[in-house]
C-alpha cells in the first residue's frame, strides 16, 4: 500500500500554508495543486486544510494522537521536495506516538456515576 493510502492512519490532519504570490510558495502551490485531489480521494475522512495567506513562509504542518503537531518549511522546495517532507512528517508518526504519554493510563479512579452503580450492586 502506498504510504499516501495509509497517511490518515498516521495523521490525524494535514495543513497546508502558503503564499499564493511568493516564489518561496511555487513548489508547496504545485504539490497543493497536484496532489491534493489524490490525498483526499485515498483518505476522504482526514481533513486536509490549504490556506493561502498573504507573505507567510510556506509550511506543511500534521496533527498526530493526542493533539500534537509538527510542522516543516517547505520555503523554495520543488513538489518532489514537499513530497518527500509530507513522506517524512508522515514517517514520523511512530516517533511521536512513542515520545507522547497516553491521554489516560491505567485505571484511575472511578467515575462519580460509576461508584454510584456499583454501590447500588
Amino acid at each position: 500500500m502506498s504510504w499516501r493510502a495509509a497517511l490518515s492512519r498516521s495523521v490525524h490532519e494535514l495543513r497546508v500554508v502558503y503564499c499564493a504570490a511568493s516564489p518561496a510558495s511555487a513548489g508547496t502551490r504545485e504539490w497543493a495543486r497536484t496532489h491534493y485531489r489524490e490525498l483526499k480521494l485515498l483518505n476522504p475522512g482526514m481533513p486536509i486544510a490549504m490556506r493561502p495567506a498573504d507573505g507567510v513562509s510556506p509550511y506543511i504542518a500534521a496533527r498526530f494522537d493526542n493533539g500534537v503537531y509538527r510542522s516543516t518549511s517547505t520555503a523554495g522546495m520543488d513538489t518532489n521536495a514537499v513530497n518527500a517532507a509530507v513522506k517524512d512528517l508522515a514517517a514520523s508518526a511512530a516517533a511521536v506516538k512513542a515520545a507522547t504519554p497516553p491521554a489516560f493510563a491505567g485505571n484511575g479512579p472511578p467515575r462519580p456515576a460509576a461508584a454510584a452503580a456499583a454501590a447500588a450492586l
